[in-house]
């Protein structure tokens, strides 16, 4: 079975975590205020770009660029009897399923799923893939180990 992160997905998870990264920028500098540092606008301003811009870029070069026969998997896991195997645009790790100690899944808000094998690991956030995706690596894990 092979996972593909949709292209809707792959925005929802840039845009959370460039909201993430705002909400903490917003902290960071209101804890500054609090403690009688000076907000520096340029400084603020700057980091706002760049935080709303990166995401932005990212989001657009694979809609216009990533599609037909060049196109690539943003995320993926493939889960056979043989092997995990999961792909971050495009580099892969792969797990012998008879390597696989265990897994794990850990964290509060982003959760991270770790596959242990015996010489090297799997890892990344569920969040990458829906609930329904979500619900089909773990039961397949399952399965597995």
């Amino acid at each position: 079975m092979k996972i593909v992160q949709s292209r809707l997905q792959g925005i929802v998870y840039r845009m959370k975590g460039a909201f993430y990264s705002l909400v903490t920028l917003a902290l960071t500098f209101s804890i500054g205020i609090l403690f009688g540092y000076e907000l520096n606008l340029e400084s603020f301003n700057l980091y706002l770009i760049l935080l709303i811009s990166f995401p932005l870029a990212l989001t657009l070069w694979l809609a216009i660029f990533n599609f037909g026969k060049v196109k690539i998997d943003e995320y993926s896991i493939e889960i056979n009897d043989r092997y995990v195997i999961y792909s971050n645009f495009g580099e892969k790790v792969i797990l012998s399923v008879s390597d696989i100690e265990g897994y794990k899944v850990s964290g509060f808000m982003n959760k991270l799923l770790s596959v242990y094998g015996s010489n090297s690991k799997i890892e990344f956030e569920l969040g990458l893939f829906n609930k329904r995706q979500q619900n089909e690596i773990l039961s397949c894990l399952q399965d597995k180990c």
